[in-house]
């Protein structure tokens, strides 16, 4: 069994689509922007990388000297483009503040973030109930906030929904963008059902990263 997990791991770790694309440096001021990678506002800006992985915002905080464009940054852009890599406004994508690296682009704006604004306010609300239980009885667990947890997203580009991306998700998904993709996804998921629980969830978090890409690849790629 440990061999098998182990066999797995490397599998996983080995292969993955990673599809950065070029973006001209600039600050994208809408979804149709990001898409035609025509950004209207040619102002620059300096990214910084938060220590950790808050939990009410995601990892990448962007600022500006220009009080206009800071105003930009932090409310109206989608994105923003240093010509190396796109960094997504997580407010504009139904997710927690701040701003997180693009995965790839197609079909899909594909990115790893915080939870989204209704799982947060979710979470709040069973907060404060679990306080009030806790207050009237004892003996009960507090619904703990997930500490710095990341979750990967799907918009859709042609119907404006965001998909939080499971092995549910990818397995509907799949079998018409890649079939090759969807074939590997199944066989690796039948070897994690194998391992134990605990490796199973860590498998899955793999899993996921490993096949998140592909949603934006139409080609019969063998993996």
């Amino acid at each position: 069994m440990k061999n098998i997990f182990l066999a797995l791991v490397a599998v996983l770790m080995a292969h993955s689509a990673t599809a950065q694309e070029d973006y001209p440096q600039g600050i994208y001021m809408s979804l149709e922007e990001i898409v035609s990678k025509t950004p209207s506002v040619k102002d620059s800006a300096q990214i910084i990388k938060l220590k950790g992985c808050p939990n009410d915002r995601n990892d990448y905080v962007l600022k500006s000297e220009d009080k206009k464009t800071k105003k930009l940054l932090k409310k109206k852009a989608w994105a923003y483009s240093n010509g190396d890599t796109l960094y997504l406004n997580g407010s504009a994508f139904k997710v927690q503040k701040g701003y997180t690296k693009l995965i790839s682009s197609g079909r899909y704006i594909l990115f790893n973030a915080a939870m989204t604004k209704q799982r947060a306010a979710l979470y709040a609300t069973a907060q404060v109930v679990s306080g009030v239980v806790i207050g009237l009885l004892t003996g009960f667990m507090v619904l703990q906030h997930p500490a710095g947890k990341r979750y990967h997203y799907a918009y859709d580009t042609e119907t404006k929904e965001l998909h939080t991306i499971t092995l549910d998700f990818l397995e509907k998904e799949l079998p018409e963008i890649n079939p090759n993709a969807y074939h590997a996804l199944k066989s690796d998921i039948y070897i994690m059902k194998k391992t134990s629980p605990h490796q199973r969830a860590y498998l899955k978090k793999l899993i996921i990263g490993k096949y998140t890409p592909w949603l934006n690849y139409k080609q019969c790629v063998t993996l």
